[in-house]
């Protein structure tokens, strides 16, 4: 509907175009503000040594799933080896913490209740885990069967494939919390 930001909380926000672009533009501005914050805390703290326990239990169930398919790979901390074939470190980057850091920040960013945030933060840290699983034993397969594939595989096609999960589950979330008439009148 023109000249309305759509329903807040279920009520009916009836404001001028203006003030829509003006709370458009805040969202941006918030969201942008969020993930230089979170970026900035992710590659300047030491978040890797903290990360380490994270990539090593990461390493263990991706050798854990990877045996239960038939591979005979050796998990050394946070790297997974099939010896004399192919092997691969889990690197913080690969820890889904920087997936998650971008998902948070347009979760605080979005003018909703704090308990729709927290169901954003919990159902985003369950679903980036489990696809980065996912992610992670595809790629070792994929090392392991046609290795000359694999960079391509890692850079580009997961790593574009978990962006469009991202704002697929960000939309879930919208959905699930009832915020989701707030995003198409949004932008409009």
């Amino acid at each position: 509907m023109p000249g309305s930001c759509g329903t807040f909380r279920g009520q009916p926000a009836k404001l001028p175009g203006q003030e829509c672009r003006q709370q458009a533009f805040f969202f941006a501005w918030r969201f942008c503000l969020f993930c230089a914050m979170g970026m900035g805390f992710f590659y300047l703290a030491p978040v890797h040594a903290l990360l380490q326990p994270l990539l090593i239990m990461l390493a263990a169930l991706v050798g854990g799933l990877l045996k239960v398919a038939g591979l005979p790979v050796i998990v050394l901390g946070q790297k997974v080896v099939l010896p004399g074939v192919f092997g691969i470190d889990i690197a913080t980057e690969c820890s889904g913490a920087p997936h998650l850091l971008l998902f948070f920040s347009g979760v605080l960013a979005y003018p909703t209740s704090s308990g729709s945030r927290l169901l954003g933060i919990i159902l985003a840290t369950a679903a980036v885990f489990v696809g980065n699983l996912v992610r992670l034993v595809t790629l070792f397969w994929i090392g392991v069967q046609a290795q000359e594939y694999f960079d391509v595989a890692h850079s580009y096609i997961w790593g574009g494939l978990s962006y469009v999960g991202l704002v697929l589950l960000w939309i879930l979330w919208l959905r699930l919390s009832g915020e989701v008439g707030d995003l198409v009148d949004y932008f409009e």
